[in-house]
């Protein structure tokens, strides 16, 4: 089984290259530029989906385990499982250096 590694967020950078170009005059180069990078975002939107319905379907499988061994598991709260999930996006921002 792969585990999901999400994708490095873009800070920028390459659409202000790419806006750069544009205004230079090399709007052509720029254009194509512009159009392979956002397929290459959709092929990154397709493929976290796709890890995201894979998820939810271990996750799913995972609970009815949990629910089957032990009925009283904290993990079948759903507060207690967005409580999880809500530390863990924060933890990542932090480790990104993009805390809110």
């Amino acid at each position: 089984m792969s585990s999901f590694v999400p994708p490095v967020v873009n800070d920028g950078a390459y659409g202000r290259m790419l806006g750069q170009q544009m205004r230079s005059g090399d709007s052509n180069k720029a254009l194509g530029e512009w159009k392979a990078y956002a397929k290459k975002l959709e092929k990154s939107l397709a493929e976290m989906t796709e890890s995201a319905y894979g998820q939810a379907g271990v996750k799913e499988a995972a609970l009815k385990e949990i629910a089957r061994i032990d009925p009283n598991n904290s993990l079948l709260k759903q507060d207690v499982r967005d409580a999880i999930f809500d530390k863990s996006v924060e933890d990542l921002k932090k480790k990104a250096g993009k805390t809110s």
